[in-house]
């Protein structure tokens, strides 16, 4: 049964579950293999998305699991679990979706709330911090990652490091979230959210499970300066 173990609200807010799928060892081993998936944008990963992507064959675990995961209960039981977040950074939004006045669909829609499920495979994470120090996009409310490592893989990387913007533009490492077996880590986006991926060299793929859900153009909240700081 997945168990809250964490609930991060310094630099940047974050929930971490473990033994999240109780089914876990059923869904790794039926995890889509590479061939099923497409070049990701920075040709370091593959990907999956099933908003977009609906010919592959599933199995009954995997259409639960996406069902469930790509729903509004869900959106809303983890929007509701850091409200003290977005009644900071987006409180229209927050409004809208407590009052129920709101459209939700996939990616292709023009839906006030949008989700994209994607399954992720990434190659060798490489270089000095292996994926660059960065804040995602400001369009986006909260990504949940569910990491499904090899059983074989011992390899201790891969790790999301939330690191802290000082003043003089340098950063400070705060938390490592571990790339475990069964774990959910949802990661809501915030100015505060410096973050990156420490670098892996194993046998092993690093695979999981991303659901992002964002906002579209017309709600956006944050300003994006926020965003536009280069390190």
């Amino acid at each position: 049964m997945a168990k809250l173990v964490e609930y991060i609200k310094f630099p940047s807010p974050l929930l971490v579950y473990d033994d999240y799928c109780d089914n876990y060892e059923q869904l790794e081993r039926s995890f889509p293999t590479k061939s099923s998936m497409i070049p990701y944008t920075n040709n370091e990963s593959l990907q999956y998305q099933v908003s977009l992507l609906s010919d592959m064959e599933f199995n009954v675990q995997w259409k639960t699991f996406i069902e469930y995961h790509i729903s509004k209960k869900y959106f809303e039981s983890t929007f509701y679990l850091m409200e003290d977040v977005f009644l900071k950074w987006r409180p229209k939004l927050f409004e809208k979706i407590k009052s129920g006045n709101y459209t939700y669909g996939d990616s292709n829609s023009n839906s006030d709330v949008q989700y994209n499920f994607i399954f992720l495979i990434d190659k060798e994470i490489v270089g000095k911090n292996g994926m660059e120090v960065h804040v995602d996009d400001q369009k986006k409310i909260f990504q949940s990652m569910v990491y499904f490592k090899h059983p074989d893989d011992t390899c201790s990387e891969g790790n999301i490091h939330i690191t802290n913007l000082k003043k003089d533009n340098t950063m400070c490492d705060v938390v490592r979230c571990r790339y475990i077996q069964n774990r959910n880590v949802i990661l809501p986006h915030t100015p505060s959210g410096w973050h990156f991926v420490s670098s892996r060299n194993s046998l092993y793929d690093r695979k999981m499970i991303n659901v992002v859900f964002q906002v579209k153009d017309e709600l956006q909240e944050i300003d994006p300066k926020f965003f536009e700081q280069k390190l």
